[in-house]
């Protein structure tokens, strides 16, 4: 792997750290000329959606003076933190050609209007009327606690009377505003709605302000 850039430096950690790694095979190789229009594309869209990229530019760059000679993909995923890692190879594997980053982060790729899991805790057990209710611990982005009182299967877990609690948890919410924060490190803040299941705070409240990397996507099906 290259040295002495940020993005290869990152994916190497990653690498280490155990991120899961794909390189493509030996038959799919393509010049880097034909890649370059696709990714300096992808570049600028990353850039106008404010989604945190490194080497990016860099990349689009090398792949451009590299000129008609055979590149192979690979890649690295990360899921602590969630950034994908694109790598060209040289055609036999000799040498990395360039690396480039994009957050994962799923607060950058959501709009007003999409729903989300929202991450929260169980933290008792609440009563036995079928399925079951339990109370959960909900923190906003201040590190203020929120408890909600529901149903065992709003809240996305596999939980009993005799369960260990705290328990990792989640709720369904609708995204009503996104905090977009450039110039600080960190996802960006997220307004949530937790009514879409008619879920509210002991208080009532249903709307929250939270870390974006408190959001996961919607498992299909």
């Amino acid at each position: 792997m290259a040295d002495g850039d940020e993005a290869s430096a990152a994916c190497r950690r990653a690498l280490l750290a155990g991120a899961r790694f794909w390189v493509s095979p030996a038959e799919q190789v393509a010049p880097a000329s034909a890649l370059v229009a696709t990714y300096a594309r992808r570049e600028e869209h990353t850039r106008r959606s404010g989604i945190p990229t490194v080497g990016f530019a860099a990349a689009v760059e090398a792949l451009r003076r590299r000129g008609e000679r055979l590149v192979r993909l690979g890649a690295v995923d990360s899921d602590r933190p969630p950034y994908h890692y694109q790598l060209f190879f040289e055609q036999d594997l000799r040498a990395v050609v360039a690396v480039l980053g994009v957050d994962q982060n799923l607060a950058y790729r959501l709009r007003p209007g999409e729903q989300a899991l929202l991450s929260c805790d169980v933290v008792s057990w609440v009563r036995d009327d079928f399925p079951g209710w339990v109370r959960v611990r909900l923190t906003d982005v201040a590190g203020r606690a929120w408890f909600l009182v529901d149903k065992v299967p709003i809240f996305w877990v596999d939980a009993t009377a005799d369960s260990v609690f705290p328990a990792p948890a989640a709720v369904r919410c609708t995204v009503v505003d996104i905090v977009h924060r450039p110039a600080e490190d960190g996802p960006p803040e997220v307004v949530v709605s937790t009514a879409v299941d008619g879920v509210v705070a002991e208080d009532g409240t249903d709307r929250f302000v939270v870390a974006g990397e408190m959001l996961q996507g919607i498992p299909l099906g």
